[in-house]
């Protein structure tokens, strides 16, 4: 379901909007990110997960504006629905903690060491890649799986910009 779903034409067209800089091919790069999200929510689906790129997120919430075609969505492609929350409803702290869960499930994902990663994950390079202004400025030298337990599943949510609930 996820693989073949076509999101509606006017979430692409937010994201032009919002960054009339990007061409045909890297929007489709935006809406391929936001399938990507979706993949790591259902390959973590217990833990916590922030929304590692800006563009990505303004598909979502683009997204999360057709609600009845989003709940559709989240049953078929999820099998529950997926909540959002803003980022002024989280902490620093907890949109971190799930970014650094973003991090993990990603490079589980790709195949990436996420302790020594050789590259950046999708998810966490397309705002450098698609100079996106106010996008989020990821790079290897990061601390997102210090200290942590590669394999924990803690947490809940899928998250979105700072998790969800």
């Amino acid at each position: 379901f996820l693989e073949s779903y076509s999101f509606p034409p006017a979430v692409r067209e937010k994201v032009k909007e919002e960054y009339p800089h990007l061409t045909q091919q890297q929007l489709t790069w935006v809406m391929e990110g936001l399938r990507h999200y979706f993949h790591l929510c259902n390959a973590a689906p217990n833990e916590n997960l922030s929304m590692p790129s800006r563009a990505v997120d303004v598909a979502w919430h683009a997204f999360l504006l057709y609600t009845r075609i989003y709940a559709d969505f989240c049953d078929g492609a999820l099998g529950r629905f997926r909540h959002h929350s803003p980022a002024g409803e989280n902490t620093v702290t907890k949109f971190t903690d799930g970014l650094k869960t973003s991090w993990r499930a990603a490079c589980r994902w790709e195949g990436i060491d996420c302790k020594r990663p050789d590259r950046l994950p999708f998810l966490f390079a397309i705002d450098i890649a698609l100079v996106i202004p106010d996008g989020f400025a990821h790079d290897l030298e990061n601390n997102y799986a210090a200290n942590e337990d590669i394999e924990s599943s803690e947490g809940s949510g899928c998250g979105g910009c700072d998790g969800c609930g």
